[in-house]
């Protein structure tokens, strides 16, 4: 007994020596052309492995010169030549496994048939059990090429195919229809949970009895009394619906023709072109800012740049048309000067700025009449008042 322990000091001293390896268990670490223990021609450095056949591959003739590998486990990492970095737990676990690293598998044959794969990590019986590729996560206890948990390291991607549960939020596979995916947000407090789910083919967020938000396949969205369109019945820009309730109408808010529409019930009260004019009642603003078909109601309306405004009527050097020519153009024209026409006003209407400042124009030139009517009534009355007194005279000398 002693002397076997001592050959086997001696053989793991010489392991040591020769390339710092570890190696126990019938053929674990051994490889062909292994003869005696003088004659191992070990080519990978660091290496542990326990088992029977671990690391099979791992001695024998050149090239095979993997390194700090950890075979653990019946024929795991068997035929492992050049692999490096490799941590392999599990009977048969990473078996095919020949020139990848910096692997994980965990669990009986885990990784089994991953042959040259980098970066994984397989955790659980079968884990990875027929992954080829790199960088990938596995978690599971079978053979599964849809494990509990799947990841890409690559791509920074975790995939969960199953439940996933915290605190107040559950996350399924599968909602109650069996199909797409499902979050459920509970409530606390005795406040109601919300699902979010895929319901048909559409994105859905219901909970409580009601479904306030849903979005289908062709882009339309619905909030309760709302509905968004990505297109409108004309099949151009977009369509927002807001339902009526209890017998009300619904209204309609799309693009229609380039302009920003809202209508319902057959009514178009408001229409935005794309240069920011306004109609209301009305299609066509055409150039006015705001167009309005029908009448205005409003409490108060300021016009500011009224330019100019009229007191120049007042200056010393303005021409005051006499009386007798304000008659002959009336006369003539059928309208005061200065003031638009029926048929100009018929064909392009008024300027409410202008037409005030017009007609303010009108009663100050009317003052300035007024004003020299009434300095000629002042003469005449002044007239009329020293013609009395001469009447009164020669009554009194005629008596």
């Amino acid at each position: 007994m002693r002397s076997f322990l001592s050959l086997i000091a001696m053989v793991c001293l010489a392991q040591l020596a020769i390339s710092q390896n570890t190696y126990y268990g019938i053929d674990a670490g051994n490889g062909p052309g292994m003869v005696t223990i003088g004659g191992i021609y070990i080519a990978g450095n660091y290496n542990t492995s326990i088992g029977y056949k671990a690391g099979d591959l791992l001695a024998g003739t050149a090239p095979k010169n993997g390194i700090y590998n950890v075979f653990l486990g019946h024929l795991t990492g068997a035929n492992n030549t050049i692999g490096s970095s490799n941590t392999f737990l599990g009977a048969q676990t990473g078996y095919e496994h020949v020139s990848g690293g910096a692997n994980t598998f965990i669990g009986r044959s885990a990784g089994y048939k991953n042959a040259t794969g980098i970066g994984n990590v397989f955790l659980g019986s079968y884990a990875g059990y027929n992954e080829l590729g790199s960088n990938k996560l596995y978690i599971d206890n079978s053979s599964t090429n849809t494990p509990l948990i799947y990841g890409d390291f690559s791509t920074n991607l975790v995939r969960v195919h199953g439940s996933l549960q915290a605190d107040y939020l559950t996350v399924n596979s599968q909602n109650a229809n069996g199909e797409g995916g499902e979050i459920f947000l509970a409530g606390s407090n005795g406040n109601a949970g919300w699902f979010i789910d895929s319901y048909y083919g559409s994105f859905r967020v219901f909970g409580n009895g009601h479904t306030p938000l849903l979005i289908n396949s062709q882009g339309e969205v619905k909030l309760n009394h709302l509905t968004v369109n990505p297109q409108n019945n004309l099949g151009e820009g977009g369509e927002i619906l807001l339902t009526g309730s209890a017998g009300n109408v619904g209204w309609y808010m799309d693009n229609y023709n380039g302009n920003f529409r809202l209508f319902g019930n057959g009514n178009t009260p408001l229409v935005v072109t794309p240069q920011g004019n306004v109609g209301i009642g009305t299609f066509t603003p055409n150039s006015f800012r705001l167009a309005v078909e029908g009448k205005i109601g409003a409490r108060e309306i300021q016009v500011t740049n009224v330019d100019p405004w009229p007191d120049y009527v007042f200056a010393q050097d303005y021409d005051l048309r006499s009386l007798e020519e304000v008659e002959t153009y009336i006369q003539q024209n059928k309208h005061l000067p200065n003031v638009p026409s029926a048929k100009v006003v018929e064909k392009e209407g008024i300027e409410l700025g202008k037409m005030n400042a017009t007609l303010l124009r009108k009663i100050e030139e009317l003052t300035l009449y007024m004003i020299q009517q009434n300095k000629i009534n002042a003469q005449q009355a002044k007239t009329i008042q020293q013609l009395q007194k001469q009447v009164e005279a020669l009554k009194k000398t005629q008596k």
